[in-house]
């Protein structure tokens, strides 16, 4: 009996290592890959930072376009921006049971979350002024929380409340470009806006700037550095959308075709040109890139897909210019596209998952 008791445990021993999780040579664990869905893109240092709507942050080496430590944030990390040697991340938890209102700060030296600043209810953009200070825009519960445009400021991440209704906004220079509207009984987008809120004397300069009407609904707004000519992108959620553009002064200036939900502008270095990245319809794989001519005020649309004979992917997120190159997060698809800025051309696809254990029977 004793014998037995003994080989007992040595069997025991031998069956229960780290790579099980019970004492049977069935149940061992494996990784298991999962798309991370990645939503916004920053760049500093010589680093791409990628954040995933599973919850994660990654980086991305942009020399060898590598990706290198990943680190857990809030949950269903969504828009995000970097001021100082900071990352500040909007969670707006809008797949959770109870959405998030934090916005996590990550020290960019030693990439690790410090804190967590509280915000009002689903922050979904954020940008930061010259001066450190990080503006938020909250969606609230779209029932009995209304949404609200925040400054955290620099320095003591003391949260304040900014008295101006805000969808989406762009900061160049000491101006903040705020796009709004509002939905009617029928739910048509109407009230159309465009703000300024100066960011060094915070103040309203103007409650609306533009006189313009503008058809659809309005889905992003990006401002040239060099110009300070504002560009709006509109959609119906269906057809090909358009972009607006608009003097500093908010006088038209002109208009072109996009794709299906225009989500982002960059310019070119020189400025003789602009890219609109289109999220398209989701789960219709028909993300794409708009070049538009500044000099001639001319069009091609399907852009990636003329430079590269495929297409871009699934519901295109967010778009960055970074040196020489151009990065794309397209969500669904779940992967990063590194373009040449000059050519169009793609560098390399990335795909972006999470590992996870699983085990496996």
């Amino acid at each position: 009996m004793k014998t037995t008791k003994i080989i007992t445990a040595l069997l025991l021993a031998v069956l229960c290592t780290p790579t099980f999780t019970s004492c049977s040579s069935k149940d061992e664990v494996e990784k298991v890959s999962s798309p991370s869905s990645p939503r916004s893109l920053t760049a500093a240092n010589g680093k791409v930072y990628i954040v995933q709507f599973d919850g994660h942050v990654t980086q991305l080496d942009t020399t060898n376009l590598s990706l290198g430590q990943t680190i857990t944030v809030g949950a269903n990390p969504d828009a995000s921006v970097i001021a100082g040697n900071k990352l500040y991340v909007a969670n707006t938890g809008g797949m959770a049971a109870v959405m998030d209102s934090t916005i996590s700060v990550i020290d960019l030296s030693t990439f690790k979350e410090t804190k967590k600043i509280k915000v009002n209810l689903n922050p979904a953009g954020i940008k930061a002024d010259s001066y450190g200070d990080v503006y938020v825009v909250s969606n609230g519960d779209y029932k009995n929380i209304p949404g609200k445009f925040q400054r955290i400021e620099a320095g003591t991440d003391k949260v304040t409340d900014i008295n101006v209704k805000a969808k989406n906004f762009d900061i160049v220079g000491d101006n903040a470009y705020i796009s709004n509207f509002e939905y009617d009984a029928n739910w048509a987008a109407a009230n159309k806006t465009i703000a300024i809120y100066d960011v060094k004397n915070e103040k309203l300069v103007s409650a609306n700037i533009i006189s313009t009407e503008i058809a659809k609904t309005p889905y992003c707004i990006d401002v040239n550095p060099v110009t300070k000519d504002i560009y709006l992108g509109v959609t119906d959620y269906t057809n090909n959308g358009k972009m607006y553009s608009f003097k500093e002064d908010g006088t038209y200036n002109f208009e072109f075709t996009t794709g299906i939900n225009p989500s982002k502008t960059i310019f070119s270095k020189d400025n003789k040109s602009l890219i609109v990245l289109n999220e398209g319809k989701y789960e219709a794989n028909n993300a794409g890139l708009s070049f538009f001519d500044l000099t001639t005020k001319t069009s091609t649309d399907n852009y990636f897909l003329a430079k590269n004979n495929r297409a871009l992917g699934d519901t295109g997120q967010d778009m960055i210019r970074y040196g020489s190159k151009i990065y794309i997060a397209v969500y669904k698809s779940s992967i990063i596209e590194v373009i040449n800025a000059v050519t169009g051309i793609s560098i390399k696809t990335i795909p972006m998952v999470t590992l996870t254990d699983k085990v496996a029977k």
